[in-house]
């Protein structure tokens, strides 16, 4: 289908409902993401359910770091499974560690179990990372790809929200039970899911192959739409064919390829820039940022102030990403971002000087809330859509295993250091120190960016 093309839901709509069915997981990814910091109010406090009792500053620390290093190992794993198995029977596996950790959580009151299950739980969540992205590019059409790929983040932040508002209102032991019929829908729906064309010709199941495009693009037949799902398939063989080819070359030589340097180069910059300007970060620790601010607001409703915020961020995201485009969204928010840390750090140096900032007491909640919402709009979602777009085909899978090994290391040296700076430099030196991050994103999406709103991404290059 050409690009100019008017856009025809009715020839797309099981795309949008596949991608609605595989991002369910990620729902409840996300709140076992924002479980922890409702959570960790009554973990601390003298009345624990749990056996030993309130958990220490290391098992608090170990709560928020143990999934990302579970998502590395987690990473690594799902790629291999997915070369062997293809991109739809490796996210049915993905269901076993997210289930498991919501039944860790119903049973068991050992906090060195629960952080067992926090790994698994970091697990799924790499595996998500990767393999979602992996298959909104390769059933998605070009004029959508990008709102489909935002579905993830998007059900990601709505599960965020949902486990803030549960854990707000909700008793400890009754968090759990809200998502826990979710991953099972999840698992039911990818039985029925068929495997991706892609994965089913790199298995030489041609026929297969053919009804899963047919399904993928809504049945849709020559005499009705113009889609020939023969001439489709075609040429999808004749792309996979001369990865092949290639691919016997060395997938790790080919690394080395101008192009794929500069693709792969592109791709960690970015994910590097968003990891350090602590987006995620600050999305965690919100309510401290809150706290130094001296916003005097309610840890929970400050956290779900927080999840409000990112989901309305990351719904403007998914409209105006394939409208906008990638290089200029990303740009635009990093300038937002930019300028909201520039302005929290210019109000706590001027209420450090001693001056009366009584009357100016909303800046700081709007700083931050600005923040939240302009790095949701444009930066998280940007590393899980831009570098499967931006990597070339021959070295898309062995690329984004990198890419998404690289975005967990960094995030876990950004969680890590994100406190330390806090307490120990002013609020003003931190804040100008992220916002320069920003602007340093802002003037690499001007210089080294390109766009690749409505790249096909079946093309070959």
């Amino acid at each position: 289908m050409e690009k100019s093309e008017k856009l025809n839901f009715s020839q797309l709509r099981y795309q949008c409902l596949a991608v609605i069915c595989v991002n369910m997981l990620s729902l409840s990814q996300g709140y076992s993401g924002g479980w922890v910091t409702p959570s960790l109010q009554i973990l601390r406090s003298e009345n624990s359910p749990l056996e030993s009792g309130p958990i220490t500053l290391l098992e608090t620390t170990l709560l928020g770091v143990l999934p990302c290093i579970g998502s590395l190992f987690g990473t690594i794993l799902f790629s291999i499974i997915s070369k062997h198995l293809g991109t739809i029977a490796t996210m049915t596996l993905l269901a076993i560690p997210n289930m498991a950790f919501w039944i860790i959580l119903i049973v068991s009151t050992s906090i060195n179990v629960i952080l067992i299950g926090q790994v698994m739980t970091g697990i799924a969540y790499g595996g998500i990372c990767f393999c979602v992205p992996l298959f909104v590019a390769e059933i998605a059409d070009p004029r959508i790809r990008g709102f489909l790929g935002s579905i993830l983040n998007l059900s990601n932040t709505s599960g965020v929200l949902g486990a803030y508002i549960c854990g707000a209102f909700l008793d400890y032991a009754h968090v759990p039970l809200v998502i826990l019929p979710i991953p099972v829908i999840y698992l039911l729906s990818m039985l029925i899911l068929p495997e991706t064309p892609s994965s089913l010709l790199r298995q030489n199941k041609i026929e297969a192959a053919k009804t899963s495009l047919q399904f993928y693009n809504n049945g849709n037949d020559s005499s009705k739409s113009g889609f020939d799902a023969d001439v489709e398939i075609q040429k999808l063989q004749s792309v996979l064919t001369e990865r092949e080819l290639t691919r016997q070359e060395g997938s790790w030589k080919l690394i080395l390829h101008k192009e794929s340097l500069k693709g792969l180069s592109t791709g960690l910059t970015l994910t590097a820039i968003v990891t350090f300007s602590a987006v995620h970060a600050f999305t965690t620790y919100a309510s401290d940022l809150f706290t130094e601010s001296n916003a005097n607001f309610d840890v929970n409703v400050s956290v779900i102030i927080v999840g409000v915020l990112n989901l309305f961020g990351t719904a403007a995201s998914a409209a105006l990403i394939d409208s906008l485009g990638r290089r200029k969204l990303f740009g635009l928010c990093c300038f937002m971002c930019s300028a909201a840390l520039a302005a929290l750090g210019t109000f706590s140096y001027i209420n450090n000087q001693g001056f009366d900032v009584a009357s100016f007491y909303w800046v700081p909640v709007t700083c931050v809330s600005f923040f939240i919402f302009s790095s949701a709009v444009g930066m998280r979602p940007l590393p899980f859509i831009y570098t499967a777009e931006i990597l070339p085909s021959n070295i898309r899978h062995i690329g984004t295993t990198v890419i998404m090994l690289a975005f967990t290391l960094f995030g876990v040296i950004s969680y890590a250091t994100l406190p330390y700076f806090l307490s120990a430099y002013p609020l003003q030196t931190v804040m100008w120190t992220y916002g320069g991050v920003c602007t340093f994103g802002l003037i690499f999406s001007v210089l080294f960016m390109e766009e690749t709103k409505g790249k096909n991404l079946n093309d070959g290059s």
